[in-house]
Order: structure tokens, then sequence, then C-alpha cells
């Protein structure tokens, strides 16, 4: 089956309120005897995408290449664009794009709010880590415990036996920002997690 033909099945699929299968976003492109996210090729299969009305959820095009993506009816746009919807036309590089990196779609190791402090330091230890996310699930960040706050709290003699104790505010990116654009962030904070 060609990939014309696979884009119509989904879009079908989707109109009958058939969720359509996952693939990772290397496979799709393969779909379209692509290797690799050129500008010619996202052009290409993004005129096919727009033909049969689908999307990408994540966008394949700034994901990590063996990300599973799925698909979705494209949301109807008003016949007279905006300036804002002119000016998001306008294709920046993807090539850059934070989510591309493995590390960025591997889910981190981390430890609970009402963990021991000593549970966070031995798996601090132990994978070499200078900091923690401190995670109620696998998308709710509660902050981040970093070595400088266990050893603030022991300098002060301030009773830190909790994770939640020794906690601070985290730094968070979206996906598909600019790995450039990241660099300050990662440098100033010796981390920051990918959303």
């Amino acid at each position: 089956m060609g990939s014309d033909e696979k884009l119509k099945e989904i879009s079908e699929q989707l109109k009958e309120g058939i969720k359509p299968p996952y693939v990772t976003a290397r496979d799709f492109i393969w779909w379209f005897a692509a290797q690799r996210r050129s500008s010619w090729n996202v052009e290409y299969i993004r005129g096919l995408l727009k033909k049969y009305k689908l999307i990408t959820i994540p966008d394949f095009e700034y994901v990590y290449i063996d990300s599973k993506i799925t698909f979705k009816r494209a949301p109807q746009k008003s016949a007279q664009p905006e300036s804002s919807e002119l000016v998001q036309d306008i294709k920046d590089d993807p090539t850059y794009r934070i989510g591309k990196l493995a590390s960025a779609n591997n889910p981190p190791v981390s430890v609970k709010p009402d963990d021991k402090v000593i549970t966070a330091s031995t798996l601090m230890i132990t994978n070499d880590y200078s900091q923690l996310p401190v995670m109620t699930s696998d998308r709710e960040v509660k902050g981040i415990i970093i070595w400088k706050s266990i050893a603030s709290n022991l300098a002060l003699g301030t009773e830190s036996e909790y994770v939640r104790d020794c906690m601070e505010p985290h730094k968070e990116l979206s996906y598909d920002a600019y790995i450039f654009s990241a660099i300050e962030d990662i440098i100033s904070n010796e981390y920051v997690l990918i959303r």
C-alpha cells in the first residue's frame, strides 16, 4: 500500500471514529520513500497530509526520529488567515529542535516528594547525576532536588528527611524549542526538563 492510500485509509478511519495506530516518525517518513526530514521531503509530506486533512501528533517534523506519532483530523482554518498565522507559515529549520535528542525522549530517573533524601542521594550517586526531578506521576513535575539544596539544608541544620524539604523550582522547555535557545538555560541550571 502506497503512502497516498495509507493516508486515505487513516482519514477514513478517523471519520468513522476509529483511532489509527501509532507509528514511529522514522517509519512514517519511510512511507514516502524518504530517509530524512529535508525541507523538500517535509513539504511533500505536508502536502499529502493537507490533501487528506490530517496532522500528526506530535508533529513528525520536530519529534525525535524514533518517537511514536499518531494522526488527527486537521483543525478547520478560517478563510482569511490572521497575520500571526502568516508568520507561523514561515518555516524554521527543524534540524536543531531539542526534542530530536535521544535524551529528551527517555523518561527521567525521578523521585517523589515523599521519598527520603537518602533515596534521592543514592539515585544521584548511582547514576552520577547532580539533580533529579521530583515527580508525582509521569507528567506531573513538582520541582527538582539538587546537591546544593541538600548541602544547604545540612549546613543550616534544617530538618530535611524528605525530598519535599529540599525541593527547588524546576526549569522546563517544550520539545520543539531550538537547541541553541536552550543552551543558556542548560548552562545556568546545569539541566533542563523536556516536556
